[in-house]
């Protein structure tokens, strides 16, 4: 947690070894393609082959590593912002109704690299699955913006 100012405060996600070991994997993957490319088609391979095959493999890549290293919540201004890698977004702490502890939500909007965080349930129907670090500090912080929020373990 990073506190920049009395109102904001910045919760990093925490980083399940499960979801390591997959962007792990998968980032072996690439480098395997893009070797065994090399190695296999040598000069037979064209150029026109070649090179959008490794900016693809490239983008892959950084996009992994955007989501594994940019994925963050901040409690600012009567709202929490979160961001994973290109997904981003915001939502008024005054309208969360339920929060979820140690659970993990299979689908719906998911940014977060870890299992058994948090469902904040807002809006009557929207849901999301965060998992910042200090869970339970996080969830205090929220409860002393909107002390409505039902919390359910």
């Amino acid at each position: 947690m990073r506190e920049n100012t009395k109102t904001e405060m910045r919760y990093e996600s925490k980083r399940d070894p499960l979801y390591g070991v997959i962007f792990i994997i998968l980032i072996l993957l690439i480098l395997f393609s893009m070797a065994s490319l090399y190695w296999e088609g040598g000069d037979n391979v064209s150029l026109g082959v070649v090179i959008p095959t490794y900016v693809f493999c490239l983008a892959v890549f950084g996009f992994i590593v955007w989501i594994w290293f940019h994925t963050y919540y901040e409690i600012k201004e009567g709202f929490i912002y979160y961001r994973s890698g290109p997904m981003k977004g915001f939502i008024p702490i005054k309208s969360i109704i339920k929060i979820t502890q140690n659970q993990t939500m299979y689908s719906g909007t998911k940014p977060a690299l870890a299992r058994n965080g948090l469902i904040i349930t807002y809006s009557k129907w929207n849901e999301i699955y965060i998992s910042p670090l200090l869970a339970d500090d996080f969830v205090k912080e929220l409860k002393k913006i909107n002390k409505g929020i039902t919390l359910k373990k």
